[in-house]
């Protein structure tokens, strides 16, 4: 639930740069959509959606 409510908050903003939380971890470009996908991906493991 607070993924998607992460999601849903960040949803209405256009960003391309992402500054991750270690050193040199930087997104430049696309960022929307790189932090959708990262979404995405923790979903699908926590979930346990994953196709079999």
């Amino acid at each position: 639930r607070t993924v998607r409510r992460a999601l849903s908050l960040l949803e209405p903003y256009s960003f391309e740069r992402v500054y991750g939380g270690w050193w040199k971890r930087v997104v430049h470009t696309d960022g929307a959509e790189a932090v959708r996908r990262s979404a995405d991906r923790y979903l699908t493991y926590a979930l346990d959606d994953a196709p079999e």
